[in-house]
């Protein structure tokens, strides 16, 4: 899979100083080790980038899991409306990749977590139907009342609901009431 973001993109929202310290095992602080510098680390094709590329792979591809499982969005309507919130995310995701890399330092864990926490959270609500990509055509009003591609109960042609779409859809539509299919009610009656 194409990763949703380029390691430019990463790097715009976090330090590339610190990233350039944690991606590579030989460039550890207190190491001789020179850490890369930031157009290493946004060239996928040296040491540093290659691991930045494939943790942006990785967390695009826990994106798509995510959105999968939520049955609304395909690949395309991700890369063409996810915009800067798919951006947020899967940078956010990254950082917990690098984080997992190695155990880092309690204050390290504690400052940078926290948006992996919050991307993982989204990701769920995401996958549960609770939060969406609203720019997506058709997935912002999926579900709700008037909406032409669902309706809470099917009407004969003509028909013209008795009560409002919000009621139906909270307490169902009366079996016996005039306006309602089946109304009249269909086969032979007694």
């Amino acid at each position: 899979m194409v990763p949703f973001i380029t390691n430019t993109t990463f790097l715009i929202r976090y330090d590339w100083r610190w990233i350039a310290k944690n991606v590579l095992d030989g460039a550890t602080a207190g190491t001789s080790a020179t850490p890369p510098t930031l157009a290493d680390l946004q060239d996928a094709s040296s040491a540093a980038g290659s691991v930045l590329a494939t943790f942006t792979t990785e967390a695009s591809e826990i994106l798509m899991a995510a959105s999968a499982v939520a049955a609304r969005y395909s690949e395309d309507d991700i890369r063409t409306y996810g915009g800067s919130l798919r951006d947020r995310i899967v940078s956010d995701l990254t950082m917990g990749l690098v984080l997992k890399r190695r155990g880092r330092a309690i204050t390290d864990e504690k400052d940078l977590s926290g948006p992996y926490a919050e991307a993982l959270e989204y990701l769920e609500q995401l996958r549960r139907g609770e939060r969406i990509f609203w720019a997506v055509p058709d997935v912002p009003e999926a579900g709700l009342p008037d909406t032409v591609n669902q309706s809470p109960f099917p009407l004969l042609p003509g028909q013209v609901p008795q009560t409002s779409g919000l009621a139906a859809r909270y307490f169902g539509a009366p079996a016996a009431y005039p306006g309602y299919w089946p109304y009249p009610p269909p086969g032979p009656t007694w």
